[in-house]
């Protein structure tokens, strides 16, 4: 039998998931009974990404967290709550090009060039100041 691939995508909405999870200061156990899913393996399976949620269960925790399908399943941000949840999904390295990426549109400048090389100086500063240069 041929092993599933486990694609960004669910791996992206289970870290969206466990964030959610997270941030309500659920263990995984308690959220999964909260939504109804029976098999604590197969909640923690879609948390890895390597198995998807019910639409049904995922109306559950939009409906439970306050939270919008869109968020779950393609992050995008409609609030401040999922803006915290996602942000605290993200690795710290990320959340700092997150934060240039922010900043642009604010600014009104979306260039994906231009955050790349803010990003570049970023990293080149924090390499300078671990080796104390």
């Amino acid at each position: 039998m041929k092993k599933k691939e486990i694609s960004d995508l669910d791996t992206q909405i289970g870290s969206r998931i466990k964030s959610i999870r997270s941030d309500n200061k659920l263990s995984q156990e308690k959220m999964a009974a909260k939504i109804g899913v029976e098999s604590l393996n197969f909640y923690q399976s879609v948390e890895k990404g390597s198995n998807r949620l019910s639409i049904e269960h995922c109306i559950k925790i939009c409906d439970e967290f306050g939270v919008s399908m869109d968020f779950i399943l393609r992050g995008k941000i409609s609030d401040n709550k999922e803006f915290e949840i996602f942000f605290d999904s993200l690795a710290p390295e990320n959340k700092v090009r997150e934060f240039m990426n922010i900043i642009l549109k604010l600014c009104g400048d979306e260039d994906e060039n231009y955050v790349d090389f803010l990003f570049d100086i970023y990293k080149r500063m924090r390499r300078n100041d671990a080796s104390g240069i």
